[in-house]
């Protein structure tokens, strides 16, 4: 509990006191690493939290991950498929059309009597019914042409950025979703999707609170490790800028640990929402931030702070004759 009040307090006064910063300075620079490292694990939760609560609604497609369906559908998903998916929509590795065929395997689900010599039967007699007889169909186009959607037999047919799906085997309605842009690119494999598959049964992430514990520690670890080593760097950068603006003697240790508290108030006010109308924003908190340290150290040395931990020079005796 001690610690934890030391920390708000320490957060407190790092934003509204200048007096504050000659008490950080005499510290030892254990302090200052202990506030750093709860301050953004601290960050990291909250962010991990609001991360959580938005992926909320992706929990109950998980629950039926790892059953005999799911199994079966990743089964079908050829091994040397490649599906990626970035800004420029849906690409395969393959040369187009090219369909993906409804197996036997996804067949027994329904009918578990279907042998080997009755799939090529059923095949031809869902052909000539009008049943699809592919799951997916990816072809050469940017959008879905729904005069052309039946040619293709298939459940679903894939172009670069639609996706027109049959609302079910026996109807003729289709739903037609458009491809979100994706700024980061990630490609889809078979082997990726054992692992998923593997990795939301290992975790219980079907279970709702399972998945928001999930969600949100490991999301709180990697926030965490991302914005310690942000923080580092930027740390490090402007200190030694500070370094070479502040002519006076003072140790980089020292202007790295007053940056340490220095930034906080920054950091809290970089989560502000900001409209798209003020662009300059980051430059301005960094600007922001030299300023701050600048008044700091100049309290400091008024205050005759500066210096106190430099071992004073001792001038050699000269020997008497």
């Amino acid at each position: 509990m001690n610690f934890l009040r030391e920390f708000f307090r320490s957060l407190f006064l790092s934003c509204t006191s200048l007096e504050y910063y000659n008490e950080v300075y005499r510290k030892p620079m254990a302090f200052s690493w202990k506030y750093l490292i709860v301050f953004y694990v601290l960050i990291a939760a909250v962010v991990a939290g609001a991360f959580t609560y938005a992926f909320e609604p992706v929990q109950p497609s998980l629950i039926g991950i790892g059953s005999p369906e799911w199994r079966t559908m990743v089964g079908m998903f050829p091994s040397d498929l490649q599906l990626s998916l970035g800004k420029t929509g849906i690409h395969i590795n393959k040369s187009l059309p090219y369909a993906i065929p409804i197996t036997k395997e996804l067949l027994q689900q329904q009918e578990p009597a279907i042998t080997d010599a009755q799939y090529p039967v059923l095949r031809e007699e869902m052909t000539k019914r009008g049943f699809p007889i592919n799951a997916f169909t990816f072809i050469d186009a940017d959008t879905i042409n729904t005069d052309t959607f039946p040619q293709y037999q298939s459940f679903a047919v894939v172009a670069r950025r639609e996706v027109a799906m049959k609302k079910s085997t026996t109807s003729p309605s289709i739903t037609i979703t458009a491809m979100p842009h994706l700024s980061l690119p990630f490609a889809i494999t078979r082997t990726r999707l054992e692992k998923f598959t593997g990795v939301v049964q290992a975790f219980h992430l079907y279970d709702r609170s399972a998945f928001t514990f999930f969600v949100f520690t490991f999301g709180t670890l990697f926030l965490w490790m991302v914005m310690m080593v942000g923080s580092l760097v930027r740390i490090g950068v402007s200190s030694l800028i500070m370094m070479a603006v502040w002519t006076k003697k003072i140790r980089y240790k020292k202007v790295f640990q007053l940056s340490i508290h220095a930034y906080t108030p920054l950091i809290l006010v970089s989560f502000i929402p900001v409209p798209s109308s003020l662009p300059w924003f980051a430059t301005i908190l960094r600007l922001a931030y030299f300023v701050w340290m600048f008044v700091i150290l100049q309290r400091l040395e008024r205050d005759g702070i500066i210096g106190l931990d430099q071992p004073k020079k001792t001038t050699p005796q000269k020997k008497k004759s």
